[in-house]
């Protein structure tokens, strides 16, 4: 048989305190001693009771809990985010749900049905990391009348909270980088076509690359997928040689630490072979990871913590004016790139 829930009024009859008083010290509320929340905590514990969200939700109007929706949950850099995020939100007061996601044809993982089981559970926002030209689930939320905010990447002609990288200068900034070193035929590593970080990155790489004089033909691009094929090492070295690729720019650090490894296990050294340069400084995060040459924002800066505070700023004005916050980027050079040598010294293009 199964026991029956343990409730606030079984709490107050051990305690002797009312119902009233055990929900506030359940709350933490800071009008109550610390002796009476103690006590009221410690029997709670005892009592094995589990706070009713649903109930207290009912009571209340809000159930103090957020939806953090994501497609790439086993990237490092949305891991850390993520948990960026939970670290603020547990401190403001409310709990977090991961849902993830995906672009792979199933509709029951679709955004439009991920953000639907979350409002399912009464989350007072979303966190939502949203899909290029994801309309439709931008347009339930609004429907559902549900705060959120959009995270690390836009999407085009929709107004909303947004909070996100500058993936366009970041990609002129490694062109800047590898131009300043004297490389002439470059290689952009794409990445999945529905973020709008990747055509971001690899618009504002190509632009510069134009600007310093490169022309079209020593301007060449491989999809990441490539390099999980049993032969993307192969391809890949066979691109390298035969078009004198010296400098890649990989859409993010996860793949770029991929090829290098690939490509080692061919005898393919960077940066003595080839000049790399990844997106999201994993290292700066992971210390435990090799080097890599990286863009990303200044280490002062945090996408999760400033995704969270705007989300709790539209939960508590649902109707003020839409925020969108642009973080300025930076390269980390650590190592990965390398100016090519003439007899004159490093080679270096006049901009």
């Amino acid at each position: 048989m199964t026991a029956a829930r343990v409730t606030l009024k079984d709490i107050a009859r051990k305690t002797g305190f009312s119902v009233n008083t055990v929900s506030r010290a359940l709350r933490e509320d800071p009008m109550l001693s610390d002796k009476t929340r103690s006590v009221i905590r410690q029997t709670a514990d005892e009592m094995g009771y589990i706070k009713n969200n649903f109930a207290s939700t009912l009571r209340s109007g809000t159930s103090h809990l957020i939806a953090i929706v994501i497609n790439d949950i086993s990237n490092p850099h949305s891991s850390y985010v993520i948990s960026d995020i939970e670290r603020y939100m547990r401190r403001a007061g409310y709990d977090v749900l991961i849902l993830k996601s995906s672009k792979d044809g199933d509709e029951n993982l679709s955004g439009s049905h991920i953000i639907r089981i979350a409002v399912t559970q009464s989350v007072d926002g979303i966190l939502y990391f949203p899909y290029q030209r994801d309309h439709a689930s931008i347009d339930f939320m609004n429907q559902a009348g549900i705060p959120f905010v959009l995270v690390d990447r836009k999407v085009e002609d929709v107004e909303a909270d947004v909070v996100y990288c500058d993936d366009f200068s970041g990609g002129k900034l490694a062109a800047e980088h590898f131009l300043s070193q004297g490389h002439r035929s470059f290689l952009y590593v794409r990445g999945p076509s529905y973020s709008s970080s990747q055509e971001d990155r690899e618009k504002g790489f190509v632009e510069r690359l134009r600007e310093g004089g490169i022309p079209e033909r020593d301007i060449h691009f491989l999809s990441d997928e490539i390099l999980y094929w049993p032969d993307g090492a192969r391809r890949l070295a066979t691109l390298l040689k035969k078009r004198g690729i010296t400098a890649c720019l990989v859409f993010r650090d996860e793949v770029a630490y991929l090829m290098i490894n690939q490509l080692k296990s061919i005898g393919i050294a960077v940066p003595r072979d080839l000049s790399v340069i990844g997106f999201d400084h994993l290292y700066g995060f992971f210390p435990y990871l090799q080097p890599l040459t990286s863009i990303f924002c200044p280490p002062d800066k945090s996408l999760g913590q400033t995704a969270a505070k705007m989300l709790l700023g539209r939960i508590r004005n649902p109707s003020g004016p839409f925020r969108e916050k642009k973080f300025a980027v930076e390269l980390f050079e650590e190592g990965t790139t390398r100016a090519l040598l003439t007899a004159y010294g490093p080679k270096r293009k006049v901009l």
